[in-house]
């Protein structure tokens, strides 16, 4: 505005030097004292201050609204050189290869009720099987296609490449900037190709929630006469382009007129200055036995010298997932605006009930997942955790691993420890204590107390859980063991404190360290060749944005189910329920 200003005094043409009598006639005045000289040039100033002032204040502020808005696909469809002819529109995937014959892939995405200019849009595949090289995305000339008739033989040919992928991982989100060819409302043709015999299947529009996404960031700037704002919303719009978009807006009074990257519905929590139990930066009451730190002079459980024995006798012992595997429970987070699903009958407590599904979402699956394929959910808007294992997301059910599976809301706030669920049931874990409960996040990795520990009792699981006998926090247990040493469900492992913490290097296993020594590890499951493992969240496809903390060494090794053996078995005992 500034610059306006001046420039509007600069455009002034410039004054003429006068000359002949007026000239003379000028010369001919009494010049100004020096001091009458001074208080006039101050007196010119000051008003011209308070005018420039008074037109600064009267103009108006801008104010920057970004939004993102997320479509899925109204067609798409693959068509194969193999067969010319051949509809595949019903086939729940899309493909793209070169060799021996050409496979492309055609996707049409209806943008509507965009609020502003866009300023970038990317396109969201989910890849089902790796390749070295990816995908390319061009254009298409013309839009003379539609899903139920397009073959390769009536296919519009491909136009120029306009983004490459490059190397895809199996079961995982892509993405690729796409802003060049989107511009505001209207119907958008993509063609997918791959280039080399590096074939590509990615899931098509019939997968439901793994079904591609054509993600939009707009910016509208309004003026207004008050204080310059800056105000960001995220904007979900459902399968259907035309549905009326849901919009949160928060200003905030500020300099610029940049505005904070939206949320997305999958992030971890952001810190806090504060810890607040019954959040989801730290689940459950501050009362719950997984967020109560040991006493001091705690008492011992009965044969607690027996108990340590027999963890000791053998088996694996280990984090479960380590940088990159899938064996743990992957976290996802909700808020208002997340789109909810009606659960199907097949999961207990769930089902037949509203659950919130963050796009992109889904069960551990994939090689080396666990079987029981949990989801978990935290919605920080109802203050509600999703726990369900056996999850077929895609589904919304859980028969889909060949035995039914089993679900249970429970409250953030207020969740009891052996039966968390809303109305009393218990959680679907060896213990029936809540699959979140314990569970090492990634947010954890990031946040740790002032201590250096992770703020919680951690998750444990043994091959040498006592079959038929447990105590408080469990109230059911799925162990094994029938020798007289074995641990019941439910114990809290404590680590001596006199162990010295801080001469382990690996920053992982240092923090575990120092958890064990003040909160401990609560088994609640059974693992048939693990004396003890520590539960991990799977954050494969669930990557925090600002990377995998898990990774680069933070257990010594990226490898799975890093060891934990510097902080020795011996080393513990077993503290009663307290």
């Amino acid at each position: 505005m500034a610059g306006q200003y001046r420039g509007r005094h600069a455009s002034h043409p410039a004054s003429t030097v006068r000359t002949g009598l007026h000239a003379r006639r000028r010369g001919r005045h009494r010049r100004a004292h020096p001091s009458q000289r001074t208080h006039l040039r101050v007196a010119v100033v000051l008003a011209c201050s308070a005018v420039l002032a008074g037109v600064l204040a009267s103009l108006p502020h801008a104010t920057a609204t970004r939004a993102t808005f997320r479509f899925t696909p109204a067609a798409d469809a693959y068509v194969s050189q193999a067969r010319p002819d051949r509809n595949f529109s019903s086939t729940p995937a899309l493909r793209t290869d070169a060799f021996p014959r050409s496979e492309r892939s055609y996707l049409r995405f209806a943008v509507a009720q965009l609020a502003g200019a866009v300023t970038a849009a990317r396109l969201r595949l989910y890849a089902e099987t790796a390749s070295r090289t990816g995908y390319a995305v061009r254009t298409v000339a013309g839009k003379d296609w539609t899903e139920d008739k397009i073959t390769y033989a009536t296919a519009p040919t491909p136009g120029p490449v306009v983004a490459t992928s490059g190397p895809v991982a199996r079961d995982s989100w892509t993405s690729v900037d796409v802003t060049a060819l989107v511009h505001g409302d209207g119907v958008i043709d993509f063609v997918l190709t791959a280039d080399d015999r590096s074939a590509g299947l990615y899931a098509s529009r019939e997968t439901g929630l793994t079904a591609p996404q054509l993600v939009v960031e707009t910016v509208a700037a309004t003026t207004s006469s008050r204080a310059t704002t800056t105000t960001a919303a995220t904007t979900t719009l459902p399968s259907s382009p035309t549905s009326t978009p849901r919009t949160t807006s928060t200003p905030t009074t500020t300099s610029t007129t940049s505005a904070p990257a939206p949320m997305s519905t999958t992030s971890a929590p952001a810190p806090t200055s504060t810890l607040t139990y019954g959040t989801p930066e730290r689940p459950f009451p501050a009362s719950s036995a997984w967020n109560r730190a040991i006493p001091a002079n705690a008492t011992l459980a009965p044969n607690s010298a027996g108990m340590i024995q027999r963890l000791s006798s053998g088996g694996h012992y280990n984090v479960t997932s380590g940088a990159w595997g899938r064996f743990g429970a992957p976290v996802f987070y909700a808020d208002a605006s997340t789109p909810r699903y009606t659960w199907g009958s097949h999961c207990g407590p769930i089902s037949g009930k509203q659950v919130p599904i963050p796009p992109g979402s889904h069960e551990a699956e994939g090689p080396g997942a666990s079987s029981d394929h949990k989801y978990i959910v935290i919605d920080a808007s109802t203050k509600l955790v999703y726990d369900i294992w056996g999850a077929d997301v895609a589904g919304l059910d859980c028969t889909k691993w060949g035995y039914q599976g089993y679900g249970v809301i429970e409250s953030l706030t207020t969740a009891s420890d052996g039966a968390p669920g809303i109305n009393g049931e218990k959680a679907p874990t060896g213990a029936s204590t809540s699959s979140l409960a314990g569970l090492l996040r990634a947010y954890d990795a990031t946040h740790l107390d002032t201590d250096g520990t992770y703020g919680h009792a951690l998750q444990g699981s043994s091959m040498y859980g006592a079959k038929g006998r447990w105590v408080s926090p469990a109230t059911s247990s799925d162990g094994p063991d029938t020798s007289p040493s074995a641990i019941p469900q439910g114990s809290r492992l404590q680590l001596n404190p006199s162990f010295n913490c801080e001469a382990i290097s690996v920053r992982g296993v240092r923090a575990y360290c120092k958890t064990a020594q003040k909160y401990g590890i609560i088994l609640m499951d059974t693992s048939p060749v693990h004396a003890l493992t520590i539960y991990q969240e799977d954050v494969k496809d669930n990557t925090p944005a600002t990377g995998n903390p898990f990774a680069g060494g933070y257990w010594g090794t990226d490898a799975d189910w890093p060891s934990l053996a510097s902080v020795p078995l011996g080393q513990f005992r077993v503290v009663a329920p307290f």
